[in-house]
C-alpha cells in the first residue's frame, strides 16, 4: 500500500469571513438538515481543489449601533459536501457548538469577548465550513466568523 512519506504543509494561507446577522433565520435542528446555504446555514470556508487545512475560527460580537447587547444562542460548525442549496443530514454533519453570551458589543468602556473555536483537521478538496446559530442575532448586531486555515 502505498503512503505519504513527505509532512504535508498548506502551500497558499487562507483566511475567510461569515456573518451572521439578524437577517439569518435562526436553526433550531442540529442533525445538518437546514432550508439552505444563506438563509439559516452560512459558508465560512471552503477548501481548495487539493484540500484545506483548518486552523481555527474566531467569533467576535459586532453591532452597528453602540451599546448593543447580543443574543445568547448556540453556534454550530458543520463539515459539508454542498456550497449551495438545502442541506441534509447526509451532506452536512455537525462538529463542533458552542456558547455565545448576551454580552454587550460596541460598548464605550467594556471590549467585546471573542471565542476561538479549534479545528485543526484537513478538509477533503471542495468541501464547506457552514456556520448557524440557534437563534437569529439581534437587530443591529452580527456575529462575524473568521476562519483561519490554508490550502494544499
Amino acid at each position: 500500500m502505498a503512503q505519504n512519506t513527505v509532512p504535508i504543509f498548506s502551500l497558499t494561507p487562507k483566511i475567510s469571513s461569515a456573518q451572521i446577522t439578524s437577517s439569518t433565520t435562526g436553526l433550531t435542528k442540529s442533525d445538518g438538515t437546514g432550508a439552505g446555504v444563506g438563509t439559516d446555514m452560512i459558508l465560512a470556508y471552503t477548501a481548495g481543489s487539493n484540500g484545506s487545512f483548518l486552523r481555527f475560527s474566531r467569533v467576535i460580537p459586532t453591532a452597528s449601533t453602540a451599546s448593543t447587547t447580543m443574543t445568547n444562542t448556540i453556534l454550530r460548525f458543520y463539515v459539508s459536501s454542498i456550497t449551495s442549496g438545502a442541506t441534509a443530514s447526509s451532506n452536512t454533519f455537525n462538529i463542533q457548538e458552542v456558547l455565545l453570551s448576551n454580552q454587550v458589543a460596541d460598548h464605550a468602556t467594556v471590549p467585546i469577548v471573542y471565542q476561538d473555536v479549534q479545528f485543526n483537521f484537513a478538509l477533503p478538496a471542495n468541501y464547506t465550513l457552514l456556520v448557524s446559530a440557534h437563534v437569529a442575532s439581534a437587530s443591529n448586531s452580527t456575529w462575524q466568523i473568521v476562519t483561519f486555515g490554508g490550502d494544499y
